[in-house]
């Protein structure tokens, strides 16, 4: 334990190595002094906050989908000082009369009806100066991050309040199929001809596109030349010509840069950054997407921070470090820290009388999903299917332990 400061540069603290909702609830707000001197875990929060310095708590284990807005509710309660006083007025995100103007209003408001606030308030709660935030390495991947910063905004927390970890899930998960990115043979020009090449394996699967289509822009958007449906399902692809492949096709956002060999073209690597940049347009369509995602997700992502959702948590923090040993509890300190929950640990059968391993077999065997539900609730919200979510947990209040 850091006993006399902490450096002036970033910090972040892992703290979930035993139990962390015994860390963030009684040990990151602790006001004890060290015997032999010293400053308080939350006095010296305090200076590195003044100081403008960063202070990072790093959970690095859960689903972020659920324990981020659980961990950010219960640093709201244990160290309000930390958390902005007065928040900005929203910024409107789209056009007067523009169809998501009045969807992403809706969202804000049952966003707001949520905190028990009221028309204009801002609902997304921040970090003074972004000086303190929820490090999260685990779990982090291209398919979930939307979602964890989803769960965030539906239980009134800004994103800037969690700082995105390269965990192994980035290192390992973009590849050929997450990246739908291969290089393949596709098509043969011979004798002024163009053959198609492909496969279709007996078994399924794994079909490859046959021919060499040019690649055309529509809107903010590229595809294969072809004819497609109104839902922009492909009816028939419409590969090059043997002299389309000679003398190319207008409009082609693709570039030849490599033939037998030899490098066509070279590129620096400023030039690529500049080419991964995000346009305008494409922020828009994002955006768009997100409030899509909210609006269809969001009443199972607020009971990620139900009272009653928090109140499991508390319990788990009751049972302190040692939380598989048979102890008292520190329920009661909890009480006084967290008075809002007192009447929910009575709701939910949690009493000071009960011992730690009391508590943890209550929470393990009651309100947690087991392993078979977990999979079912984590698939259904991939599949963009809350509702079948919300029915897989059942009468349970929390997904993980």
């Amino acid at each position: 334990m850091i006993k006399q400061y902490m450096p002036s540069f970033a910090v972040s603290l892992v703290s979930d190595g035993f139990n962390i909702w015994n860390a963030v609830s009684r040990l990151w707000p602790s006001d004890v002094v060290p015997a032999d001197g010293g400053d308080s875990m939350r006095a010296m929060l305090t200076k590195r906050l003044n100081a403008m310095q960063l202070t990072l708590i790093r959970p690095d284990s859960g689903e972020g989908v659920e324990t981020l807005p659980q961990l950010l509710t219960i640093l709201n309660g244990a160290l309000p000082e930390h958390f902005e006083d007065d928040l900005k007025p929203l910024a409107p995100l789209f056009p007067v009369g523009d169809p998501y103007e009045a969807k992403y209003n809706d969202v804000i408001q049952r966003i707001r009806a949520k905190l028990g606030m009221e028309a204009p308030a801002n609902p997304f709660r921040r970090f003074k100066g972004q000086q303190m935030r929820v490090l999260q390495g685990d779990g982090v991947a291209l398919d979930t991050v939307g979602d964890m910063l989803a769960s965030l905004l539906a239980n009134g927390f800004c994103a800037n309040t969690v700082h995105f970890g390269s965990g192994g899930g980035l290192l390992q998960k973009l590849n050929r199929d997450s990246l739908a990115c291969a290089f393949k043979c596709c098509a043969m020009y011979v004798g002024g001809k163009m053959y198609p090449v492909g496969k279709d394996p007996i078994a399924g699967g794994k079909k490859s596109y046959g021919g060499n289509p040019p690649v055309l822009r529509e809107g903010n958007v590229l595809r294969n030349r072809g004819e497609y449906t109104a839902v922009g399902e492909i009816i028939k692809s419409l590969p090059m010509s043997y002299d389309e492949f000679l003398n190319g096709v207008p409009g082609d956002a693709l570039v030849k840069v490599f033939e037998n060999g030899q490098m066509l073209v070279e590129q620096s690597f400023k030039e690529i950054q500049a080419r991964a940049k995000v346009t305008k347009p494409a922020l828009e369509t994002t955006m768009r997407e997100a409030v899509d995602n909210l609006a269809l997700k969001m009443d199972f992502l607020q009971k990620m921070s139900s009272d009653e959702a928090i109140a499991v948590r508390l319990s788990e923090a009751a049972c302190g470090s040692k939380w598989k040993h048979t102890h008292g509890s520190f329920l009661e300190e909890l009480k006084k820290t967290f008075p809002k929950y007192a009447d929910t640990f009575d709701k939910i059968g949690v009493t000071s009388g009960m011992s730690s391993v009391d508590i943890l077999n209550l929470i393990k065997s009651k309100y947690v999903c087991d392993k078979s539900a977990k999979k079912k609730v984590f698939r259904a919200l991939e599949d963009g299917e809350p509702e079948a979510a919300i029915k897989a947990m059942g009468d349970k209040i929390c997904i993980t332990l």
